[in-house]
């Protein structure tokens, strides 16, 4: 880019407020030069420049929910696209560029730039996320850890009647729900093609990074619409990708970042740290997560033997002292009578 152009759009960046809803050109000159505040800020004010729909909120057109429609929102649609994109292009570079621990406001910025862009298609356009924009959303959320939020957005999608539409196949009664493609259209691609990769997506982006392979598998064996060519070639990628462990989820809990001198000065009564305190818990809760090994099982075994082997010998000892004590007592009655018998005037 020249100089006159850097110059042109650093004084556009520098007066957004002066910005036209329909000129997209320097908001995505402002992504490509890596200026993404800039980017994101000309983009909400190009959304924001869209006229506001009047339509009644209708609870079967998805508002705000993601879809697989070419386009929306009628003459609008097209702007709004444009500048959706952009935003959560530029929302996901400077994110991703995160490296260190979220406040607590840094967090709530986070998760409120996560849904402005369904918000705005459900209070502004009051329509569903055409497909370009719905594809785009997800995989931003889903690379920043966001998996079980894309797919509740998936499966809740898939139990409309729209999306039975494609899961069936009726490829006909599609192109008739949403009209012809056109220039204002978001894409070019066919429903079936759409759909196929919505499935990738959620096999391939969801489904695997959370430990459900079997899932995606039983899945796509059961998918009829999505097409044999798609549908292999979704199958050998599950099947050549090694065997990984449940991703952890980002969660939304509000993490704050201690600072270095706390842990430092803080002593217990005994004048041990903070961190010479918690050290044998950490090795106990290690200790306890180990499985048993092959010699504390012979261990176990020769204890109980061992046990039971003490226990037969104190019994017989029992029963032998028993039988002595028997054998006195009888002895000292025997004695007992016969000098009875003497008192009374026996032998002597």
């Amino acid at each position: 880019m020249s100089s006159i152009g850097n110059e042109v759009l650093d004084t556009a960046i520098s007066n957004i407020d002066s910005i036209c809803a329909s000129d997209v050109d320097l908001a995505t000159q402002a992504l490509l030069k890596r200026k993404y505040k800039a980017a994101m800020d000309l983009a909400v004010k190009g959304l924001h420049s869209i006229p506001r729909s009047v339509l009644s909120l209708d609870s079967h057109n998805m508002c705000g929910k993601i879809s697989l429609r070419h386009t929306t929102c009628g003459k609008y649609g097209r702007d709004a696209v444009s500048f959706a994109v952009i935003y959560i292009q530029a929302w996901f570079e400077l994110e991703n560029r995160v490296a260190h621990i979220r406040t607590a406001t840094e967090l709530e910025e986070f998760e409120q730039a996560i849904i402005f862009i369904p918000l705005y298609y459900l209070h502004h356009l009051r329509s569903a996320m055409p497909f370009l924009v719905s594809v785009v959303w997800l995989k931003s959320i889903l690379a920043l850890g966001k998996l079980q939020e894309g797919k509740k957005e998936i499966l809740n999608y898939l139990q409309t009647a729209e999306a039975r539409l494609y899961m069936q196949g009726h490829w006909e009664a599609v192109l008739k729900r949403e009209g012809p493609i056109t220039a204002d259209s978001s894409v070019t691609l066919s429903p079936k093609a759409r759909y196929g990769e919505l499935i990738e997506i959620l096999c391939l982006n969801i489904l695997i990074p959370l430990g459900e392979k079997s899932v995606a598998l039983s899945y796509l064996s059961t998918d009829v619409s999505i097409g044999d060519k798609k549908k292999l070639a979704i199958y050998k990628t599950i099947q050549n990708m090694p065997e990984i462990k449940p991703r952890k989820v980002y969660s939304s809990a509000p993490t704050l970042k201690r600072k270095k001198n706390e842990d430092n000065n803080i002593e217990t009564k005994h004048g041990e740290t903070n961190d010479e305190v918690k050290r044998p818990v950490a090795e106990e809760e290690l200790l306890e997560d180990e499985p048993i090994s092959d010699e504390d099982v012979k261990i176990l075994v020769l204890s109980v033997v061992g046990v039971g082997i003490v226990a037969g010998v104190g019994y017989f000892a029992y029963r032998r002292r028993r039988n002595f004590l028997d054998s006195v007592s009888y002895g000292i009655r025997q004695f007992t009578r016969l000098l009875a018998g003497n008192q009374g005037g026996g032998i002597l």
